[in-house]
C-alpha cells in the first residue's frame, strides 16, 4: 500500500524545483566539490551547538547521520527516524500494528542510495527500506531470511545489490526480488562494510578485516597485519587508501597498492567511527574519549565531551557527517546531536562563570584597556575593575566593599586611560582615580568637583580632557595646573549638551566631543566650537543627536556610532556625513563601539550583533551569536589590542576578534 506522509509530500514538491539542478557527485560515501571553510580555524575554536529533545529529536543516541541529494538530513536514533529540513524536525516511529511502517525504533545504521533516493535503515529487528519520494517502507526481517535481526552495517555492492552485516553473518539482498542470501563470517559479527574505488567489498569484523571473493562466494582475510582485530569502521578518503577505525587500536591507514601502513593512536583508542571533511581533516569518534581531529600537517585537536573544557555534549561519539554547506554533525550515544558551523568560531575570550569567583565579573562592560605594563583592565558596571592575570588565567578584583584585597574608591568605573606619563587613570562615580602600582590600589585624584561622574578621558598635548555625565567637558593643563570647563552654560565655548559620552583627539589635533544631544568639534586654535546636529531629513547630516562613540581609522577618517542613527563617517571637504543604517546592511542603528581591524575594515558593535564594513566597497558583513561572538547586545567597552585583536564587551562577556580575520571567515 502506498502511503505518502507529510514530509514525503514536502520532498516531492521541493524535488520538482531541484530536478533541474544536478546534485553534486558522491565518491566513496562523501560529498565532493569545492572545499568548504573548515570548522577548525587558527583564529578561533569551534563551537558545537547541541540539538536535543527540545529541538525535536526523538532520542539522544544518534547512530547515523545522512544527507540526501536534495540537502535534507536524516538522523537514525535509538528512538526512531528523524527528518530535518533545517528548520523543523519530524519523527517517524515504529507502529506495532502497522506492518508497512518502520520495522523498529532502535536504529543502528543507515545507508543512502543516491541513485534510487532510498534509505536503507538497519535496526535491532531487521531492515527498513524507505522510498523517500513516496514515503513507502519495505521491510526485511529474520522471517524473510536475514541471518540475524540486529543489523549493524549496510552498503551497496558494485552489482547493485545490498549487503547487510549483522550480529550473525553477512547478507546479500536483491532489492527487486527481495531474495536474501546469508554467508558465514569469522566470529559471526560484522561491524563495518565498505566498497572501495576498485569495487572491492571489505568486511570489518571482531576477528579482523576481510575481502569478499566473488568467485568462491566467501570471505578471505585481508593481507595486512592489524594492531587490533576488531574493525569498527572502514573508509576510503583518497583512492586506494583505506582508513580503519579499530577498537583498542586507534586508526590504521593502509595503502592498498603498496601495503604500506600508518598507525595513529589516541588518548582513547576505542575508535568507533572515522570521517574526513573536505578540508582534509580526519575526524575520529571514540567510545568514551570524545572526538579527535587530525589536521593535515600533524596538528591534533581533542573535544573530550566532558570535564572543564567540555564543548561536545557527550564523550561517546556514534556518527559523523559533513553536510553540503560545510556544517559538521556529530551524533553521540546519549548527548544528542552536535553541530559545528564553519562560520562560527568561539570568539568569546572572557565570560562570567557563577561557579568561579575568579572569572570575569557579571554585568555590562563599560571599558577595556591594556596599560603600558601590559596589564588588561576591564570595567564592569557597578562591579568595579577586573585585572586579568594571564599566568593564572584568572581575574583579580578591585572593589569598594566585600572581601577584596584591592580597594577601589568606586564600583562604577566608566573610563580607563593611560596618560603620557604611563599612569593608569580610571574615571567614574566620584571623579578621577590614579593607579598606585606599588600599593596595587587606586587613589583619588582630586581634580574635579566632588559630585562629578567621569565618562571619557583623552589627551591633547599638555591637556587632559575629561568628559562627564552632567558637567560637560573639562580641560586640564598639566604644566600650568589650570582647569577649564566647557558646558551648555559656558560663557564662551558652549557645548551642545552636558552629558559627554566620548572624546576623540584626532590626528589634526581637533577635539571631537560626542554628547547625548549633538556632536561638538573644537579646532586646534580653540577659538570656537562647531556643533553638528540632526537637520530634519537632511541625509548629509547626522541621523540622530545621541553620539555614543568617536573613532579615527588609519586613513584619518572619523567615524561615529550613534544611538538610533547608525554609523556615520565625517566627510572633510563638505563638512557633512555619510550614514550607514539598517537598510544599508547595519545590524542595528544603535552603535556602541567602533574599531578598525588590520585589514582596514570597520567593525561596529551594536545592540544587535556586530557589523563589519568594507569602507572601499561599502559592503557589510554581519556577525551574530551563531557566529560565536557570545551575545547580541554590546556595550561601550572596546579596545584594539597590541596584536591587532579587537575586543568588544557585552553583558555576555568579551569577544576577541583576530585583526587578520579573513574575508572568507565572514562570508555566509
Amino acid at each position: 500500500m502506498l502511503r505518502i506522509q507529510g514530509w514525503a509530500i514536502a520532498i516531492v514538491i521541493i524535488t520538482l524545483y531541484w530536478a533541474v539542478t544536478a546534485a553534486p557527485p558522491i565518491v566513496h560515501g562523501r560529498e565532493l566539490g569545492s572545499p568548504q571553510q573548515s570548522v577548525l580555524r587558527p583564529d578561533s575554536t569551534p563551537v558545537f551547538d547541541t540539538l536535543g529533545r527540545e529541538s525535536g529529536i526523538s532520542n539522544l543516541s544518534v547512530s547515523s547521520v545522512i544527507q540526501d541529494r536534495y540537502g535534507f538530513l536524516w538522523f537514525g536514533t535509538q528512538g526512531g527516524l528523524n527528518y530535518y529540513d533545517g528548520r523543523t524536525m519530524e519523527t517517524i516511529r515504529h507502529n506495532p500494528y502497522d506492518q508497512d511502517g518502520l520495522v523498529h525504533n532502535l536504529i543502528q545504521t543507515m545507508y543512502y542510495d543516491k541513485d534510487s533516493h532510498e534509505l536503507w535503515i538497519g535496526t535491532y529487528q531487521g531492515i527498513s527500506r524507505l522510498c523517500i519520494h513516496s514515503g513507502q517502507f519495505t521491510n526485511y526481517a529474520a522471517e524473510e531470511g536475514l541471518s540475524n535481526p540486529v543489523v549493524i552495517a549496510i552498503c551497496k555492492g558494485p552489482d547493485g545489490l545490498i549487503w547487510a552485516g549483522t550480529m550473525d553473518g553477512l547478507n546479500r539482498i536483491h532489492p527487486d526480488s527481495g531474495e536474501i542470501t546469508a554467508y558465514p563470517v569469522p566470529g559471526n559479527v560484522v561491524r563495518a562494510l565498505h566498497v572501495d574505488s576498485q569495487e572491492r567489498l571489505y568486511v570489518g569484523t571482531y576477528e579482523g578485516l576481510y575481502q569478499w571473493d566473488a568467485d568462491t562466494l566467501s570471505l578471505q582475510p585481508a593481507p595486512w597485519e592489524l594492531p587490533s582485530a576488531a574493525v569498527m569502521a572502514i573508509a576510503e578518503f583518497s583512492e586506494n587508501q583505506l582508513t580503519l577505525g579499530l577498537w583498542e587500536g586507534g586508526v590504521l591507514v593502509i595503502d592498498a597498492e603498496s601495503g604500506k601502513t600508518e598507525h595513529h593512536v589516541y588518548d582513547d583508542n576505542r575508535v568507533y567511527t572515522v570521517f574526513q571533511t573536505s578540508d582534509g581533516t580526519r575526524w575520529v569518534g571514540t567510545w568514551g574519549g570524545g572526538l579527535f581531529a587530525d589536521v593535515p600537517g600533524g596538528e591534533r585537536h581533542h573535544f573530550a565531551g566532558e570535564g572543564q573544557e567540555k564543548s561536545l555534549s557527550h564523550p561517546v561519539v556514534y556518527s559523523i557527517l559533513e553536510d553540503h554547506t560545510g556544517n559538521l554533525w556529530v551524533g553521540t550515544n546519549g548527548g544528542g546531536l552536535n553541530k559545528a558551523n564553519p562560520r562560527r568560531g568561539n570568539f568569546v575570550r572572557f565570560s562570567h562563570d557563577s561557579g568561579d569567583p575568579q572569572s570575569l565579573s557579571a554585568g555590562k562592560i563599560n571599558a577595556i584597556h591594556r596599560d603600558i605594563q601590559g596589564e588588561l583592565w576591564i570595567a564592569v558596571y557597578n562591579r568595579g575593575l577586573d585585572r586579568y592575570d594571564s599566568e593564572a588565567d584568572t581575574m583579580i578584583k578591585y572593589r569598594t566593599e566585600g572581601d577584596y584585597d584591592h580597594p577601589l574608591p568606586t564600583d562604577n568605573v566608566v573610563a580607563l586611560h593611560s596618560d603620557r606619563d604611563g599612569r593608569l587613570l580610571a574615571g567614574g562615580s566620584g571623579g578621577l582615580f590614579v593607579y598606585n602600582r606599588e600599593e596595587d590600589a587606586f587613589e583619588p585624584w582630586r581634580l574635579l568637583p566632588a559630585d562629578v561622574i567621569v565618562y571619557a578621558l583623552a589627551e591633547q598635548g599638555p591637556y587632559l580632557w575629561i568628559g562627564t555625565y552632567n558637567h560637560g567637558a573639562f580641560r586640564y593643563h598639566r604644566e600650568e595646573q589650570e582647569l577649564e570647563q566647557f558646558s551648555q552654560a559656558g560663557p564662551d565655548l558652549r557645548l551642545s549638551n552636558n552629558l559627554v559620552y566620548d572624546i576623540l583627539v584626532d590626528s589634526r589635533d581637533r577635539v571631537w566631543i560626542a554628547t547625548n544631544n549633538g556632536l561638538n568639534r573644537l579646532d586646534p586654535d580653540g577659538g570656537s566650537v562647531q556643533v553638528y546636529e540632526r537637520q530634519g531629513t537632511d541625509a548629509e547630516q547626522l541621523a540622530a543627536n545621541t553620539i555614543r562613540t568617536a573613532y579615527e581609522d588609519s586613513q584619518g577618517r572619523i567615524w561615529f556610532g550613534l544611538v538610533g542613527g547608525g554609523l556615520a563617517r565625517y566627510i572633510e571637504d563638505s563638512h557633512s556625513f555619510a550614514t550607514f543604517l539598517e537598510e544599508d546592511g547595519l545590524t542595528s542603528n544603535v552603535v556602541t563601539a567602533v574599531l578598525e581591524d588590520d585589514q582596514g575594515r570597520i567593525w561596529a558593535a551594536t545592540h544587535n550583533g556586530i557589523s563589519v564594513l568594507n569602507p572601499e566597497t561599502e559592503d557589510f558583513f554581519s556577525l551574530t551569536p551563531q557566529d560565536g561572538i557570545g551575545g547580541w547586545e554590546f556595550n561601550a567597552g572596546n579596545y584594539k589590542d597590541h596584536d591587532g585583536t579587537l575586543l568588544f564587551g557585552g553583558i555576555h562577556g568579551i569577544a576577541a576578534i583576530p585583526g587578520q580575520l579573513s574575508d572568507t571567515a565572514l562570508e555566509p
